[in-house]
């Protein structure tokens, strides 16, 4: 129990652990003794961490290994991020993009090839706008410093502060609409502005939803290609026949 206070009161995460359920045994004795505890900063900055217990032969602990690694898996599927919304002229961006994009045929054809369309513009403007975001918001905050300066000695006017400051604070709500997205969050209402909890969230969902194996052939399989190719044929024999 004093242990467990130690845990709650330093607020450590037990990550989840795949190869195993238990990590010692001694005859029919088997209990998860051996674990990696680690802190919420260490996921804010490694997001993908795992424990994974090794195979053992002599010892009656099995290693564990904490691996920050992610496996590719492919690419993933194309969401629309509600924060994008937030950004100036969007309506009218997107709607430039559906009325330019010029396709005949039946009304169904039309509809969705033009989604198609619009789905690749999307994913172009969006990862040049995060890498064009990172750098602005790294300038605002050595800006608003800078004038900060200036205004304490005269130099400068507090105006200009507060409009770099609105900008800045207009870019904090669209990360933070993005990851309460992410998060799948729905009770918190609008503008908490708590975007380290909801990215927390979106970790969490991430690592329940990883499948590290499956039964394959009455055989579990860590082997994510044989993975892979399980959880497609199973969708295909369960849509198509």
């Amino acid at each position: 129990m004093a242990f467990d206070d130690f845990i709650s009161d330093c607020e450590l995460i037990d990550l989840p652990m795949s190869g195993a359920q238990f990590t010692w045994s001694r005859g029919y004795s088997q209990s998860r003794l051996d674990r990696f505890l680690v802190c919420p900063r260490w996921l804010d900055s490694l997001l993908e961490l795992y424990q994974k217990a090794l195979d053992h032969t002599v010892s009656d602990h099995c290693p564990i290994l904490l691996d920050p690694k992610l496996e590719s898996w492919g690419p993933t599927p194309f969401r629309f991020d509600i924060s994008w919304l937030q950004c100036p002229k969007m309506e009218k961006r997107l709607g430039g993009w559906w009325v330019s994009a010029k396709v005949d045929g039946p009304a169904d054809v039309v509809i969705g090839s033009k989604l198609r369309l619009l789905k690749e513009r999307l994913k172009v403007w969006s990862r040049d706008r995060n890498n064009e975001g990172h750098n602005r918001k790294r300038w605002l905050l050595s800006r608003i410093k800078e004038i900060r300066v200036a205004v304490e000695a005269g130099l400068a006017s507090k105006e200009e502060v507060g409009s770099l400051k609105e900008e800045y604070n207009s870019m904090l709500l669209q990360e933070e609409i993005s990851w309460r997205q992410k998060s799948r969050v729905k009770w918190i209402s609008e503008g908490d502005k708590n975007t380290k909890y909801f990215h927390g969230i979106a970790s969490a969902w991430r690592r329940r939803n990883r499948i590290e194996c499956l039964r394959v052939n009455d055989s579990l399989s860590y082997n994510k290609e044989e993975i892979s190719k399980e959880i497609t044929s199973f969708f295909q024999r369960l849509f198509i026949g």
